[in-house]
Order: structure tokens, then C-alpha cells, then sequence
């Protein structure tokens, strides 16, 4: 408290000047005390995050020096918790790393940090702009691989692969690579605004049908499977399998 020139503390007592930058200093201590708590919360949460997403160290690592810097540079994102989260997710488009927004909001709330997708795409935003990042946009060929690792993992998938009698490790490579060959075909300007993993679930729908005609057999895969299992919606798959399918369709040979 300042009054008429003189520092005075909380009773009204006047405070020479010795002892008002003591006290200062200690408040200026435990602030920094506190910032350093806050951060180091922060990147033990980030920690536990990492390992139930079982991302890589050089993830972990990337991200956590993201947080460092944006904690202290960016202005427009309040909560410690969610300037972790965009960390991470910007740290897994740099190197390239399968990542999505459900996954990671879905990690920190396991763990009791609420982190609502809008903030974090904003967040996400506001620390590349913040740190003069340079964008990237991740690539649906990287989801790719997850994609089929899951389905790989899914009951339901391999005991279809069992009922129609088809070799599962033929039916995933195929599957794969005819995912590859669909998005490396597809033109850049149809890709533009589309989430990168939902085309990703979309295309190996796609892949699915395709993959039947050559095994001679039904499609494993169904909108209502692939909806339940990989985050997608049933509209979302059906709107853009339609739109793959026509631009394929007596262009490309599979």
C-alpha cells in the first residue's frame, strides 16, 4: 500500500524503504517459487500423458521443451495444463507422429485435467504464432499405420478374418498398401479442411471393399465397426468414402 509517497504495509504501518524491498524480494521469491511448481506439475502431468499415449521419448522430450518456452512467451493461453497438451500435439506433427486431439483430451482427463478440444486447437494455434512455428499439417498417410495396428488389435475384425477364412496377415498388407496407393492419388485440394485421421478411417474403409473383390469375399469392414472402434462417425466415413470412390473410379487400377 502506497500513500503520500510512503509504502505502507496491510495495518497502515509505513515502511522504510530497507524494509519494503525485502519484502519485495521475498514476494518476488515465492512468485517464482509458485511458476516453477506450476511448471514442473505441468511436465510430471505431460510425463504420465506421454506414457499412456506410449508415444516416444524424442516426443516427450520435443514437447516438453515447446511447454518450456510457451509457458513463458505465450500470453493468450491461461492454463498451464492445456499449453502441455497443444505442447505435445505440436511436438508429434513435427516429427510426424500418428497424435490426435481425442487421444491426448482424452489422456489428460484420465488423469483429472479436463481439456476441451475447441481450447486446445486454439491453444495450438496461439503457441505457433507465439514461437513462429512452422505449421504442418499432418498427413493422413501417417494415421495410416495406426489405423491398422487397431484393427489389427480388434476382436471383432480378426474373428470376421476367421468366419471368411482369409489369411489376416495378407488381408492387412493388403489393406495397407492399397490405403497408400488411394491417398498418394488423391489431389491435394480434396484433402484441404478434412481431418487428416478421419480420411485416413475413410480410406481404409475404401481399402476394405476393394481388398474383398480381389480375396473374393464380403467386406469385413462396416461404417457402424469402424465408427465404434477408431473415434470416427458413421456420416463422416460415408460423406467421404463416396467422395475417394468417385475421384478412383475408372482412374486408378488397384
Amino acid at each position: 500500500m502506497r500513500c503520500k509517497g510512503q509504502f505502507k504495509d496491510r495495518r497502515g504501518a509505513v515502511l522504510d524503504f530497507r524494509r519494503f524491498y525485502k519484502l519485495k524480494s521475498i514476494n518476488d521469491l515465492c512468485l517464482k517459487f509458485d511458476l516453477d511448481k506450476t511448471m514442473i506439475g505441468a511436465l510430471n502431468v505431460l510425463g504420465r500423458v506421454c506414457s499412456i499415449l506410449c508415444v516416444p521419448r524424442s516426443i516427450y522430450e520435443r514437447a516438453c521443451y515447446i511447454y518450456i518456452k510457451a509457458f513463458k512467451r505465450s500470453r493468450g493461453v491461461s492454463s498451464s495444463y492445456l499449453i502441455a497438451a497443444a505442447s505435445l500435439v505440436i511436438a508429434a506433427r513435427e516429427l510426424k507422429y500418428p497424435l490426435t486431439l481425442n487421444e491426448v483430451s482424452d489422456a489428460f482427463s484420465k488423469i483429472g485435467h479436463r481439456v476441451i478440444l475447441r481450447s486446445l486447437s486454439k491453444a495450438i494455434s496461439l503457441i505457433f504464432d507465439d514461437l513462429k512455428l512452422e505449421y504442418r499439417i499432418p498427413s493422413p498417410q501417417n494415421y495410416i499405420p495406426k489405423v491398422i495396428s487397431m484393427l489389427r488389435s480388434n476382436y471383432r475384425v480378426r474373428r470376421l478374418l476367421d468366419d471368411y477364412e482369409i489369411d489376416p496377415e495378407r488381408y492387412f498388407v493388403l489393406l495397407e498398401k492399397i490405403s497408400y496407393k488411394i491417398l498418394n492419388f488423391i489431389d491435394e485440394r480434396f484433402r484441404l479442411g478434412k481431418n487428416p485421421y478421419l480420411l485416413a478411417v475413410s480410406t481404409v474403409y475404401v481399402s476394405d471393399k476393394i481388398v474383398a473383390k480381389r480375396l473374393q469375399s464380403k467386406p469385413l469392414l462396416s461404417q457402424k465397426l469402424l465408427s465404434a472402434y477408431l473415434g470416427s462417425t458413421e456420416y463422416t466415413i460415408r460423406h467421404h468414402s463416396k467422395s475417394i470412390l468417385k475421384l478412383i473410379r475408372g482412374l486408378l487400377e488397384i
